[in-house]
């Protein structure tokens, strides 16, 4: 029984503590539509007034003005961190060279594993991200 007067009572003065705050925020948003403050402070006397922004026009949100679309498609934004350069034959399977360095199935490169080397592609994963190298021409 008391737990629950507790709990009653601080839901109470949360919701009271919110209504004070919206009520000073109206309060004093009525006040202080563009009036000049000043403010002395020992002998530097400065003036401010508060920017009326009903009137501003509203923030142009262009591809332009913010950067690049966070909604493109970035699928392929590790392909270009490997340069595919030939892909050889052995007993044994297939090998690639990426990146200057000779690669086998089963090996890493910039945190990538070689899932599968064919003839004229290769496959590479890191977590849910997977790339396609394929050979030019």
């Amino acid at each position: 029984m008391t737990r629950a007067k507790i709990t009653l009572g601080f839901f109470i003065v949360v919701l009271l503590a919110l209504f004070l705050e919206l009520f000073l925020g109206v309060i004093t948003g009525i006040n202080s539509k563009s009036q000049p403050v000043v403010i002395q402070n020992s002998s530097i006397t400065e003036k401010f007034s508060i920017p009326d922004t009903s009137s501003s026009e509203p923030i142009k949100l262009s591809v332009n003005s913010w950067g690049r679309d966070f909604f493109h498609n970035r699928s392929n934004i590790y392909v270009n961190s490997f340069n595919l350069t030939g892909i050889t034959q052995f007993n044994n399977g297939y090998k690639a060279i990426i990146n200057e360095q000779i690669i086998s199935e089963g090996d890493q490169i910039k945190n990538f594993k070689v899932t599968d080397i064919t003839k004229n592609s290769v496959l590479l994963k890191w977590y849910k991200h997977s790339v396609t190298l394929k050979l030019e021409g």
